[in-house]
């Protein structure tokens, strides 16, 4: 994802989102990563504050593990049971209740296709928490150059737009980012209460106003720069899950764990290697997003 530098901010929950977009090393974390070898697949998703963590090894026909992990908003695990239920080409292959810490089952998986699965927190903090996963069992191991052809392909870019929803499980924050290569972003955020407040940074200059009012300055103290993509930073279980069609050209949609417990999934031209739309689940933080208008005229000026 794009990220921008910032100092310290009067919207904290912009400069907040704006890390979550970071790599491994300054993205929240969750205390715990639902598998740490790189093989299979790992998939993140929200109920409220709840974050269900799947994980399906060897993700591949055959005899195959699935892992439920259950985490608060504050990444701490929540025990409790958990009833998983699967299936693959509308055929049911797992349908159980995990009581213990582990949440894993065995399932058999017969041949390729497509995938469903369905997580329900039974009992415990995250009791009513329900959330579903779809992949294409062995769509295939991504290459190991994709996530730097992604990162290349981004970092190349001297514009493009993004929409972004943030929220730790109650109401969202919606940001409208616009950036300009080197050091131009101009965003907007609007608060679960409607209030629009705009910021423009050039350089090392801050500019911000809310609801349409007066601009105030802030010297950031150093360079924003932009953009940023380092999706191949610290990544493992690198998985192509599906795919789609974006006019004429393929979109992989890809899988993959940031350590320690950052969770992406991404939609990416096969092609051009740019990124559409993404979903980004980590301790906290959850967030979807899209990116668009890449190397549209921008023209971004101080107020």
């Amino acid at each position: 994802m794009i990220r921008v530098r910032l100092g310290a901010s009067t919207l904290a929950a912009v400069a907040l989102a704006l890390a979550c977009c970071a790599p491994s090393g300054s993205a929240p974390s969750s205390r715990a990563q639902s598998a740490t070898a790189d093989t299979g697949v790992t998939l993140a998703e929200n109920s409220g504050p709840t974050l269900v963590v799947l994980s399906l090894d060897p993700a591949e026909p055959g005899a195959n593990t699935v892992q439920i992990d259950v985490h608060d908003a504050t990444g701490a695990p929540i025990p409790g049971s958990v009833r998983v239920d699967g299936s693959l080409d509308g055929a049911q292959i797992v349908s159980a209740t995990l009581p213990t810490a582990a949440h894993r089952a065995a399932l058999a998986i017969a041949h390729s296709g497509r995938a469903e699965f369905r997580a329900t927190v039974l009992d415990g903090k995250g009791a009513g928490a329900t959330v579903s996963f779809a992949l294409d069992v062995q769509a295939g191991r991504a290459q190991e150059s994709t996530l730097g052809d992604i990162d290349r392909a981004m970092l190349s870019l001297r514009t493009m737009r993004e929409t972004q929803t943030l929220t730790s499980g109650g109401p969202p924050l919606v940001f409208h980012f616009e950036y300009l290569a080197p050091d131009r972003v101009r965003y907007t955020t609007l608060s679960p209460t409607g209030q629009l407040t705009e910021t423009r940074l050039i350089g090392r200059d801050r500019f911000d106003r809310e609801a349409g009012g007066p601009w105030t300055h802030t010297d950031l103290g150093f360079p924003t720069r932009v953009p940023f993509s380092a999706y191949a930073h610290d990544a493992t279980r690198v998985r192509v899950i599906g795919h789609d069609r974006d006019g004429g050209q393929d979109i992989l949609e890809l899988a993959f764990v940031q350590a320690p417990g950052t969770y992406y999934r991404l939609w990416v031209g096969a092609q051009d290697h740019l990124v559409r739309h993404y979903v980004m689940m980590a301790q906290g933080h959850y967030m979807t997003g899209a990116y668009s208008d890449y190397d549209a005229v921008l023209a971004i000026a101080a107020p």
